[in-house]
């Protein structure tokens, strides 16, 4: 039964176990996050290769300063999950867990999605990657999507079907790297806490 819980499938269709056990959606959000956000980096590059030469960077310095801003990112998204995951990932609350986790991953990546569809006009018209500028636009709703569709409308169709494409993809890599069955008791994901933690605010930190 397709809407039955990890708790009533049949037993040869249950998933197994995640060694991460309620922790596992903030490895899911950084194994799908940091490769798109570098393969924007990476096509970035590429378009603007003179300027990394003008700059005297080298491939591998600009890909790993990239990574370290694209690690505080993500970890900065993820951080709700880890405060939630000691209150739901359990045995009684274990498939909210799995249906909120999936949503708020989904939703950071649709966010990030679209910021780096949109850099590349964003650049052509600043110079500069999205900033506070770009968010400040956003309280105007209406005269940026004309701005958009009278000037850019190739560019916001793509970005559209792009992110759409993207959310189908994600959705279809959280189906197979389901939460698994809830084995974590209260006590070892407290134990595990302070470890995924201090983890996550070290990648914050970008230290």
């Amino acid at each position: 039964d397709p809407g039955s819980s990890p708790l009533t499938r049949p037993e040869g269709t249950r998933p197994a176990p995640s060694r991460l056990g309620p922790y596992l959606p903030i490895g899911q959000l950084f194994a799908l996050g940091l490769p798109l956000l570098s393969l924007s980096r990476v096509g970035l590059g590429i378009w603007h290769a003179d300027r990394l030469a003008q700059a005297g960077m080298n491939w591998g310095a600009f890909l790993l300063q990239g990574l370290r801003t694209d690690v505080v990112q993500v970890g900065l998204l993820a951080a709700p999950l880890l405060l939630l995951a000691p209150v739901l990932g359990n045995r009684w609350t274990w498939l909210a867990w799995q249906r909120l986790s999936r949503a708020w991953i989904l939703l950071a990546l649709l966010l990030l999605t679209y910021l780096e569809a949109a850099t590349p006009g964003f650049i052509a018209q600043y110079d500069l990657r999205p900033n506070r500028l770009f968010v400040e636009y956003l309280k105007y709703p209406r005269e940026v999507f004309s701005t958009l569709w009278n000037g850019h409308r190739l560019e916001l169709l793509a970005s559209i079907v792009g992110c759409a494409l993207a959310v189908r993809l994600f959705a279809a890599c959280l189906r197979r790297w389901s939460l698994g069955e809830p084995t974590w008791g209260l006590g070892r994901t407290a134990l595990a806490f302070p470890i995924v933690a201090f983890a996550l605010f070290a990648g914050i930190r970008s230290t």
